[in-house]
Protein backbone atom coordinates (compact mmCIF):
# COMPACT_ATOMS: atom_id res chain seq x y z
CA UNK A 1 0.00 0.00 0.00
CA UNK A 2 2.61 2.66 1.10
CA UNK A 3 4.33 1.55 -2.48
CA UNK A 4 1.30 2.51 -4.21
CA UNK A 5 0.41 5.95 -2.32
CA UNK A 6 3.82 7.17 -3.40
CA UNK A 7 3.89 6.67 -7.15
CA UNK A 8 0.37 8.60 -6.97
CA UNK A 9 2.05 11.39 -4.94
CA UNK A 10 5.29 11.41 -7.54
CA UNK A 11 3.19 11.31 -10.42
CA UNK A 12 3.40 13.86 -12.95
CA UNK A 13 -0.55 15.38 -12.06
CA UNK A 14 -0.39 16.96 -15.78
CA UNK A 15 0.71 13.90 -17.84
CA UNK A 16 -1.79 11.38 -15.41
CA UNK A 17 -4.64 13.11 -17.08
CA UNK A 18 -3.03 13.63 -20.33
CA UNK A 19 -2.79 9.28 -20.72
CA UNK A 20 -6.68 9.24 -20.05
CA UNK A 21 -7.92 11.88 -22.52
CA UNK A 22 -10.56 10.19 -24.29
CA UNK A 23 -13.71 9.91 -21.78
CA UNK A 24 -17.24 8.42 -22.37
CA UNK A 25 -19.34 11.46 -21.88
CA UNK A 26 -22.92 9.74 -22.81
CA UNK A 27 -25.68 8.33 -24.76
CA UNK A 28 -24.59 5.30 -24.70
CA UNK A 29 -25.95 2.59 -26.94
CA UNK A 30 -26.48 5.43 -29.80
CA UNK A 31 -25.00 5.44 -33.50
CA UNK A 32 -23.75 9.67 -33.35
CA UNK A 33 -24.04 10.54 -36.59
CA UNK A 34 -23.57 14.50 -35.93
CA UNK A 35 -22.69 16.66 -33.35
CA UNK A 36 -23.09 20.62 -33.35
CA UNK A 37 -22.83 23.74 -30.94
CA UNK A 38 -25.13 26.56 -30.68
CA UNK A 39 -23.09 29.32 -32.44
CA UNK A 40 -23.92 31.63 -29.44
CA UNK A 41 -23.85 29.44 -26.51
CA UNK A 42 -20.88 26.92 -26.78
CA UNK A 43 -22.65 24.97 -23.56
CA UNK A 44 -25.52 24.15 -25.66
CA UNK A 45 -24.65 20.93 -27.97
CA UNK A 46 -26.92 18.64 -30.25
CA UNK A 47 -26.46 15.41 -31.01
CA UNK A 48 -28.36 12.87 -34.00
CA UNK A 49 -28.29 9.34 -33.71
CA UNK A 50 -29.93 6.63 -36.12
CA UNK A 51 -30.15 3.82 -33.46
CA UNK A 52 -33.82 2.54 -32.75
CA UNK A 53 -33.25 0.48 -29.37
CA UNK A 54 -33.89 3.67 -27.77
CA UNK A 55 -35.93 5.99 -27.44
CA UNK A 56 -35.18 9.59 -28.93
CA UNK A 57 -32.49 10.13 -31.85
CA UNK A 58 -32.11 13.99 -31.57
CA UNK A 59 -30.49 14.68 -28.19
CA UNK A 60 -29.52 18.37 -26.89
CA UNK A 61 -27.27 19.46 -23.78
CA UNK A 62 -27.07 22.74 -22.37
CA UNK A 63 -23.91 21.67 -19.81
CA UNK A 64 -21.37 20.58 -22.71
CA UNK A 65 -22.64 17.23 -23.07
CA UNK A 66 -22.72 16.45 -19.25
CA UNK A 67 -26.51 15.28 -19.35
CA UNK A 68 -28.58 15.01 -22.87
CA UNK A 69 -32.41 15.16 -22.65
CA UNK A 70 -34.35 13.80 -26.14
CA UNK A 71 -36.02 16.51 -28.44
CA UNK A 72 -36.96 14.21 -31.28
CA UNK A 73 -37.89 10.83 -31.77
CA UNK A 74 -36.42 10.64 -35.68
CA UNK A 75 -33.03 8.69 -37.39
CA UNK A 76 -31.39 11.92 -37.54
CA UNK A 77 -28.28 11.89 -39.86
CA UNK A 78 -28.06 15.84 -40.11
CA UNK A 79 -28.21 19.13 -38.17
CA UNK A 80 -27.95 22.45 -39.30
CA UNK A 81 -27.94 25.60 -37.07
CA UNK A 82 -29.32 29.12 -38.73
CA UNK A 83 -25.90 31.33 -38.74
CA UNK A 84 -28.19 34.37 -37.48
CA UNK A 85 -30.49 32.42 -35.63
CA UNK A 86 -29.71 30.08 -33.26
CA UNK A 87 -33.16 29.39 -32.64
CA UNK A 88 -33.71 28.10 -36.16
CA UNK A 89 -32.77 24.41 -36.68
CA UNK A 90 -32.59 22.19 -39.33
CA UNK A 91 -32.59 18.03 -39.20
CA UNK A 92 -31.87 15.49 -41.69
CA UNK A 93 -34.12 11.88 -41.08
CA UNK A 94 -36.73 10.59 -43.15
CA UNK A 95 -37.82 13.31 -43.50
CA UNK A 96 -36.51 16.78 -43.31
CA UNK A 97 -37.86 18.95 -40.32
CA UNK A 98 -37.34 22.27 -39.23
CA UNK A 99 -37.88 24.09 -35.44
CA UNK A 100 -38.17 27.88 -34.73
CA UNK A 101 -37.60 27.36 -31.14
CA UNK A 102 -34.31 26.00 -30.64
CA UNK A 103 -36.18 22.26 -31.34
CA UNK A 104 -38.69 22.47 -28.60
CA UNK A 105 -41.59 22.10 -31.51
CA UNK A 106 -41.07 20.25 -35.10
CA UNK A 107 -42.64 20.46 -38.66
CA UNK A 108 -41.68 19.10 -41.60
CA UNK A 109 -39.95 21.95 -44.23
CA UNK A 110 -39.56 19.16 -47.26
CA UNK A 111 -42.58 20.28 -49.51
CA UNK A 112 -41.90 19.15 -53.19
CA UNK A 113 -39.24 16.88 -52.59
CA UNK A 114 -39.43 13.03 -52.82
CA UNK A 115 -39.87 12.85 -48.87
CA UNK A 116 -43.33 12.13 -49.48
CA UNK A 117 -42.54 8.21 -49.74
CA UNK A 118 -41.38 8.03 -45.87
CA UNK A 119 -40.33 4.61 -45.97
CA UNK A 120 -37.59 4.46 -48.57
CA UNK A 121 -36.97 8.49 -48.27
CA UNK A 122 -33.76 9.40 -46.55
CA UNK A 123 -32.83 13.11 -46.10
CA UNK A 124 -28.71 12.77 -46.00
CA UNK A 125 -27.51 16.39 -45.69
CA UNK A 126 -28.63 19.95 -45.53
CA UNK A 127 -26.73 22.84 -46.34
CA UNK A 128 -27.05 26.93 -45.33
CA UNK A 129 -25.81 29.37 -47.32
CA UNK A 130 -23.86 31.79 -44.93
CA UNK A 131 -24.18 35.06 -47.05
CA UNK A 132 -27.83 34.17 -47.52
CA UNK A 133 -29.21 31.73 -44.83
CA UNK A 134 -32.75 31.27 -46.17
CA UNK A 135 -30.75 29.68 -49.13
CA UNK A 136 -31.01 25.99 -48.28
CA UNK A 137 -29.38 22.60 -50.20
CA UNK A 138 -30.67 19.30 -49.12
CA UNK A 139 -29.62 15.93 -50.31
CA UNK A 140 -32.02 12.78 -50.47
CA UNK A 141 -31.91 9.13 -50.77
CA UNK A 142 -34.76 7.35 -52.43
CA UNK A 143 -35.37 3.71 -53.87
CA UNK A 144 -35.04 0.86 -51.74
CA UNK A 145 -33.19 -1.17 -55.10
CA UNK A 146 -31.45 1.15 -56.80
CA UNK A 147 -30.90 4.02 -54.52
CA UNK A 148 -30.45 7.40 -56.38
CA UNK A 149 -29.37 10.77 -54.62
CA UNK A 150 -30.99 13.89 -55.38
CA UNK A 151 -30.39 17.27 -54.31
CA UNK A 152 -32.96 19.72 -53.53
CA UNK A 153 -32.52 23.83 -53.38
CA UNK A 154 -34.95 26.19 -51.46
CA UNK A 155 -34.60 29.72 -51.04
CA UNK A 156 -37.33 30.81 -48.54
CA UNK A 157 -36.18 28.44 -45.95
CA UNK A 158 -37.46 25.11 -46.66
CA UNK A 159 -40.87 26.88 -47.81
CA UNK A 160 -40.28 25.54 -51.65
CA UNK A 161 -37.88 23.35 -53.13
CA UNK A 162 -36.93 22.41 -57.00
CA UNK A 163 -35.04 19.87 -57.99
CA UNK A 164 -31.20 20.80 -59.27
CA UNK A 165 -29.32 18.71 -62.10
CA UNK A 166 -26.84 16.80 -60.60
CA UNK A 167 -23.36 15.83 -62.69
CA UNK A 168 -23.04 12.44 -63.38
CA UNK A 169 -22.85 9.69 -60.40
CA UNK A 170 -23.56 9.83 -57.28
CA UNK A 171 -23.63 12.70 -55.08
CA UNK A 172 -22.08 11.55 -51.75
CA UNK A 173 -20.78 14.71 -49.78
CA UNK A 174 -21.93 18.19 -50.80
CA UNK A 175 -20.05 21.85 -49.38
CA UNK A 176 -21.36 25.47 -49.54
CA UNK A 177 -18.55 27.60 -50.08
CA UNK A 178 -18.23 30.53 -46.96
CA UNK A 179 -15.89 32.54 -49.26
CA UNK A 180 -17.27 32.58 -52.80
CA UNK A 181 -20.35 33.37 -53.05
CA UNK A 182 -22.92 30.98 -54.44
CA UNK A 183 -20.08 28.51 -55.18
CA UNK A 184 -20.79 24.75 -53.86
CA UNK A 185 -19.36 21.34 -54.41
CA UNK A 186 -20.52 18.04 -55.21
CA UNK A 187 -18.61 15.29 -55.11
CA UNK A 188 -19.26 11.96 -56.45
CA UNK A 189 -18.56 8.57 -55.65
CA UNK A 190 -17.71 6.64 -58.51
CA UNK A 191 -16.24 8.35 -60.68
CA UNK A 192 -14.68 9.95 -57.42
CA UNK A 193 -14.68 13.41 -59.31
CA UNK A 194 -15.25 16.58 -57.30
CA UNK A 195 -17.56 19.26 -59.22
CA UNK A 196 -18.40 22.80 -58.82
CA UNK A 197 -20.87 25.41 -59.36
CA UNK A 198 -21.15 28.76 -59.27
CA UNK A 199 -24.88 29.66 -59.56
CA UNK A 200 -25.80 27.52 -56.19
CA UNK A 201 -26.26 24.54 -57.86
CA UNK A 202 -28.22 24.85 -60.73
CA UNK A 203 -24.78 24.04 -62.93
CA UNK A 204 -22.12 22.21 -62.75
CA UNK A 205 -18.25 21.89 -64.16
CA UNK A 206 -15.63 19.08 -63.70
CA UNK A 207 -13.44 20.73 -60.46
CA UNK A 208 -11.35 17.86 -59.74
CA UNK A 209 -11.15 14.72 -61.77
CA UNK A 210 -9.98 11.67 -60.19
CA UNK A 211 -8.04 10.03 -63.32
CA UNK A 212 -5.86 7.04 -61.58
CA UNK A 213 -6.81 8.04 -58.16
CA UNK A 214 -9.71 5.84 -57.37
CA UNK A 215 -10.52 6.87 -53.21
CA UNK A 216 -14.07 7.71 -53.04
CA UNK A 217 -15.25 10.86 -51.68
CA UNK A 218 -16.25 10.65 -48.16
CA UNK A 219 -16.08 14.29 -47.16
CA UNK A 220 -15.04 18.35 -48.36
CA UNK A 221 -14.43 21.23 -46.46
CA UNK A 222 -13.77 24.90 -47.10
CA UNK A 223 -11.35 27.29 -44.43
CA UNK A 224 -9.52 30.58 -44.16
CA UNK A 225 -7.01 30.42 -42.21
CA UNK A 226 -4.41 33.12 -41.93
CA UNK A 227 -6.54 34.77 -45.19
CA UNK A 228 -5.46 31.49 -47.20
CA UNK A 229 -8.40 29.48 -47.96
CA UNK A 230 -7.85 25.88 -48.04
CA UNK A 231 -9.99 23.35 -49.68
CA UNK A 232 -9.80 19.78 -48.27
CA UNK A 233 -11.05 16.42 -49.09
CA UNK A 234 -11.54 12.87 -47.52
CA UNK A 235 -10.61 10.51 -50.56
CA UNK A 236 -11.17 7.30 -48.35
CA UNK A 237 -8.11 5.12 -48.86
CA UNK A 238 -6.09 7.30 -50.86
CA UNK A 239 -6.02 10.36 -47.60
CA UNK A 240 -6.34 13.83 -47.16
CA UNK A 241 -6.09 16.27 -50.26
CA UNK A 242 -5.20 20.10 -49.85
CA UNK A 243 -5.32 22.84 -52.11
CA UNK A 244 -4.89 26.37 -51.52
CA UNK A 245 -5.39 27.76 -54.66
CA UNK A 246 -9.21 27.38 -55.27
CA UNK A 247 -8.51 23.79 -56.83
CA UNK A 248 -6.02 24.60 -59.59
CA UNK A 249 -3.22 22.40 -57.74
CA UNK A 250 -3.72 19.67 -55.38
CA UNK A 251 -1.12 18.06 -52.63
CA UNK A 252 -2.18 15.07 -51.43
CA UNK A 253 -1.02 15.08 -47.59
CA UNK A 254 -0.62 12.07 -45.56
CA UNK A 255 2.34 12.49 -44.00
CA UNK A 256 1.99 10.38 -40.04
CA UNK A 257 -0.81 8.32 -41.21
CA UNK A 258 -0.94 4.88 -41.20
CA UNK A 259 -0.51 3.12 -44.41
CA UNK A 260 -3.29 1.24 -44.62
CA UNK A 261 -5.75 3.63 -43.55
CA UNK A 262 -9.21 4.98 -44.77
CA UNK A 263 -10.00 8.44 -44.16
CA UNK A 264 -13.99 9.33 -43.32
CA UNK A 265 -14.31 12.35 -41.92
CA UNK A 266 -12.42 16.00 -41.66
CA UNK A 267 -12.77 18.66 -38.90
CA UNK A 268 -10.63 22.27 -39.35
CA UNK A 269 -10.60 24.91 -36.21
CA UNK A 270 -8.67 27.63 -36.92
CA UNK A 271 -5.52 26.61 -37.79
CA UNK A 272 -5.65 22.50 -36.10
CA UNK A 273 -7.06 19.84 -38.79
CA UNK A 274 -8.54 16.33 -37.18
CA UNK A 275 -9.65 13.55 -38.75
CA UNK A 276 -11.30 9.93 -38.36
CA UNK A 277 -9.46 7.51 -40.12
CA UNK A 278 -10.32 3.50 -40.19
CA UNK A 279 -8.09 0.58 -40.60
CA UNK A 280 -8.06 -0.86 -44.06
CA UNK A 281 -8.26 -4.76 -42.94
CA UNK A 282 -9.89 -4.28 -39.76
CA UNK A 283 -12.89 -2.11 -37.64
CA UNK A 284 -10.19 -0.53 -35.36
CA UNK A 285 -10.75 3.59 -35.63
CA UNK A 286 -7.98 6.19 -34.89
CA UNK A 287 -8.23 10.27 -34.14
CA UNK A 288 -5.95 11.85 -36.12
CA UNK A 289 -4.33 16.21 -35.34
CA UNK A 290 -2.46 18.31 -37.56
CA UNK A 291 -0.98 21.78 -38.02
CA UNK A 292 -2.40 23.26 -40.91
CA UNK A 293 1.15 25.26 -41.11
CA UNK A 294 3.30 21.62 -40.39
CA UNK A 295 0.96 18.74 -41.90
CA UNK A 296 2.35 15.59 -39.72
CA UNK A 297 -0.71 13.57 -38.35
CA UNK A 298 -0.56 12.28 -34.84
CA UNK A 299 -2.73 10.02 -33.58
CA UNK A 300 -5.02 11.42 -30.49
CA UNK A 301 -5.18 8.93 -27.51
CA UNK A 302 -6.16 5.15 -27.94
CA UNK A 303 -7.90 3.33 -30.70
CA UNK A 304 -11.65 3.26 -30.88
CA UNK A 305 -11.41 -0.50 -30.92
CA UNK A 306 -15.03 -2.17 -31.22
CA UNK A 307 -17.00 0.54 -32.02
CA UNK A 308 -16.97 2.99 -35.10
CA UNK A 309 -16.06 7.02 -35.02
CA UNK A 310 -18.77 8.57 -37.32
CA UNK A 311 -18.56 11.80 -36.37
CA UNK A 312 -16.42 14.59 -35.13
CA UNK A 313 -16.54 18.46 -33.84
CA UNK A 314 -14.15 20.86 -31.76
CA UNK A 315 -15.44 22.76 -28.89
CA UNK A 316 -13.46 26.22 -28.92
CA UNK A 317 -15.87 26.96 -25.96
CA UNK A 318 -14.32 23.65 -23.82
CA UNK A 319 -10.99 23.31 -25.81
CA UNK A 320 -12.65 19.52 -26.53
CA UNK A 321 -12.70 17.50 -29.29
CA UNK A 322 -16.37 15.69 -29.21
CA UNK A 323 -16.09 12.24 -31.09
CA UNK A 324 -19.30 10.29 -31.48
CA UNK A 325 -19.41 6.72 -32.33
CA UNK A 326 -21.57 3.91 -32.92
CA UNK A 327 -22.13 3.88 -29.16
CA UNK A 328 -21.77 7.05 -27.60
CA UNK A 329 -20.19 10.27 -27.38
CA UNK A 330 -16.23 10.73 -26.01
CA UNK A 331 -14.77 13.55 -25.50
CA UNK A 332 -10.71 14.35 -25.56
CA UNK A 333 -9.01 17.39 -23.15
CA UNK A 334 -7.14 19.72 -25.44
CA UNK A 335 -6.65 22.51 -22.90
CA UNK A 336 -2.94 23.86 -22.28
CA UNK A 337 -1.34 23.35 -18.88
CA UNK A 338 -0.75 26.42 -16.62
CA UNK A 339 3.12 25.49 -16.70
CA UNK A 340 3.04 25.93 -20.46
CA UNK A 341 1.51 29.36 -19.75
CA UNK A 342 3.79 31.09 -17.56
CA UNK A 343 6.07 33.68 -18.53
CA UNK A 344 4.15 33.82 -21.89
CA UNK A 345 0.86 35.89 -20.98
CA UNK A 346 -0.60 37.27 -18.00
CA UNK A 347 -2.16 34.21 -16.33
CA UNK A 348 -6.31 34.04 -16.52
CA UNK A 349 -5.91 32.53 -12.72
CA UNK A 350 -4.40 31.46 -9.49
CA UNK A 351 -5.91 28.32 -8.04
CA UNK A 352 -5.11 27.49 -4.67
CA UNK A 353 -4.77 24.35 -3.01
CA UNK A 354 -8.09 22.65 -1.42
CA UNK A 355 -8.13 23.81 2.42
CA UNK A 356 -8.57 21.65 4.57
CA UNK A 357 -6.54 18.94 2.75
CA UNK A 358 -6.37 16.40 3.86
CA UNK A 359 -10.18 16.18 4.85
CA UNK A 360 -12.80 13.85 5.96
CA UNK A 361 -16.35 16.00 5.24
CA UNK A 362 -16.23 18.85 3.62
CA UNK A 363 -13.18 21.27 2.20
CA UNK A 364 -13.18 24.74 -0.12
CA UNK A 365 -11.45 25.26 -3.22
CA UNK A 366 -10.43 28.81 -3.93
CA UNK A 367 -9.38 30.61 -7.03
CA UNK A 368 -8.76 33.98 -8.24
CA UNK A 369 -9.60 35.17 -12.08
CA UNK A 370 -7.42 38.16 -13.91
CA UNK A 371 -10.56 39.06 -15.82
CA UNK A 372 -14.40 37.90 -16.34
CA UNK A 373 -14.39 33.99 -18.38
CA UNK A 374 -16.20 30.97 -18.42
CA UNK A 375 -14.23 28.51 -15.56
CA UNK A 376 -14.58 24.91 -15.89
CA UNK A 377 -13.54 23.09 -12.55
CA UNK A 378 -13.57 19.48 -12.15
CA UNK A 379 -12.56 16.36 -9.73
CA UNK A 380 -11.45 13.73 -10.80
CA UNK A 381 -10.50 9.81 -9.49
CA UNK A 382 -6.74 8.19 -9.82
CA UNK A 383 -7.58 6.56 -12.81
CA UNK A 384 -8.66 10.20 -14.51
CA UNK A 385 -12.37 9.42 -14.28
CA UNK A 386 -14.11 12.60 -13.84
CA UNK A 387 -16.32 12.21 -10.51
CA UNK A 388 -17.97 15.57 -10.42
CA UNK A 389 -18.42 19.01 -12.56
CA UNK A 390 -18.03 21.48 -9.79
CA UNK A 391 -18.54 24.36 -11.62
CA UNK A 392 -19.47 25.51 -15.18
CA UNK A 393 -19.96 29.14 -15.37
CA UNK A 394 -18.83 32.40 -16.52
CA UNK A 395 -17.76 33.83 -13.57
CA UNK A 396 -16.82 37.56 -12.68
CA UNK A 397 -13.06 39.32 -12.37
CA UNK A 398 -11.91 38.40 -8.51
CA UNK A 399 -11.59 35.23 -5.89
CA UNK A 400 -14.32 32.50 -5.66
CA UNK A 401 -15.07 29.76 -3.36
CA UNK A 402 -16.36 26.28 -4.14
CA UNK A 403 -17.60 24.07 -1.43
CA UNK A 404 -18.51 20.35 -1.77
CA UNK A 405 -18.61 17.77 0.46
CA UNK A 406 -16.83 13.95 0.68
CA UNK A 407 -20.10 12.18 1.45
CA UNK A 408 -20.00 10.12 -1.90
CA UNK A 409 -16.19 9.61 -1.95
CA UNK A 410 -14.06 6.95 -0.68
CA UNK A 411 -11.12 7.53 1.15
CA UNK A 412 -7.98 8.11 -1.34
CA UNK A 413 -6.28 10.81 -3.54
CA UNK A 414 -8.03 13.04 -6.32
CA UNK A 415 -7.51 15.72 -8.39
CA UNK A 416 -8.88 18.72 -9.26
CA UNK A 417 -8.84 20.85 -12.50
CA UNK A 418 -9.67 24.35 -13.50
CA UNK A 419 -9.39 25.59 -16.67
CA UNK A 420 -9.84 28.73 -18.20
CA UNK A 421 -9.08 30.60 -21.45
CA UNK A 422 -8.21 26.67 -22.80
CA UNK A 423 -5.76 27.31 -19.73
CA UNK A 424 -5.46 24.49 -17.27
CA UNK A 425 -4.07 23.59 -14.35
CA UNK A 426 -4.35 20.47 -11.73
CA UNK A 427 -3.63 20.27 -7.80
CA UNK A 428 -4.54 17.08 -5.66
CA UNK A 429 -6.23 16.05 -2.84
CA UNK A 430 -6.98 13.53 -0.31
CA UNK A 431 -9.85 12.24 1.25
CA UNK A 432 -9.81 10.33 5.16
CA UNK A 433 -11.76 7.65 6.12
Amino acid sequence: MKKTLLFVILFPLHSFLLAQQWHFIGLEGRAIEIIVADPNDGNILYAGSTVVEKEGWLYKSTNGGVTWESLLVENVRDIDIHPKNANILYVCAERFLKSIDKGNTWFYADSGTVAGDHESTISRRCLINPMQPEHLLLTQRFGLVAPTTVVFKSENGGGNWFELNMPSGEAVPIAVDYFAPNTVYAGAWNPADIYKSMDSGETWEPWLVAGTDTGHNYNLKITSIDNVIYHLIAKGISGIYISMDQGISWERKNDGLPQDIIITHIYVSDSTLYCIGRDFFSTQFEIYKSDVNKIYWEQLGDTFQGTAATSIFFSKYYNNLFVGTKNGIYTYETSVNVQEYKNQHIQPFSLKQNHPNPFRETTTIEYELSRPAHVVLDLFDITGKRIKRLVNAQKTQGIHKVNFSADQLSAGFYFYRIVVDSVSEIKKLLVLN
